[in-house]
């Protein structure tokens, strides 16, 4: 059974020519390819691909969103670390984002409805806030200088009391 899944791979990769080349000897993109057959020969339950696309010619590269979508319907899950953006090969991927000690999900415009949140914050704070905010992944439409909501939005103190006059 492993003979057999070692020549698929090696067949489906076009690592035939290569079968008795020393790894050290193979190209970057080959080498690649190889690694992945080694990560493919039994089922994965979880495959993590390091920059699955670098140094991938373009047949091997086409070849990389079949091979995660084979995984995920034989009940795998995939975890590919990307710097170039090549996920957008993937439809239907959830995408992180690490950046400043935080992870943030995120998703692909048109995906998700949004809301509008305002909040007072001390002035003095702003720029703190804005910041974590936007670290955070949220996007800050604007800030406003006004230090008091209008008359009409603020809460009410209770009965409104006499003026003497």
């Amino acid at each position: 059974m492993a003979g057999r899944a070692v020549r698929r791979w090696v067949d489906r990769l076009g690592l035939g020519p290569f079968r008795t080349v020393r790894l050290s000897q193979l190209s970057k993109g080959t080498a690649q390819k190889v690694g992945l057959a080694q990560a493919l020969l039994r089922p994965p339950g979880l495959l993590v691909l390091d920059e699955p696309w670098e140094g991938l010619d373009a047949a091997a590269r086409e070849l990389v969103p079949q091979v995660v979508d084979e995984v995920l319907t034989d009940g795998g899950s995939v975890l590919v670390s990307d710097h170039r953006g090549e996920t957008v090969r993937l439809p239907g991927a959830r995408e992180w984002t690490v950046a400043d000690a935080a992870v943030v999900e995120r998703t692909p415009p048109g995906e998700e409805t949004v809301a509008v949140v305002e909040l007072e914050v001390p002035v003095r704070q702003v720029p703190a806030t804005v910041a974590r905010l936007r670290a955070e992944g949220h996007n800050v439409l604007r800030v406003r200088g006004q230090s008091r909501p209008p008359e009409a939005t603020r809460p009410a103190a209770g009965p409104p009391s006499e003026v003497a006059r």
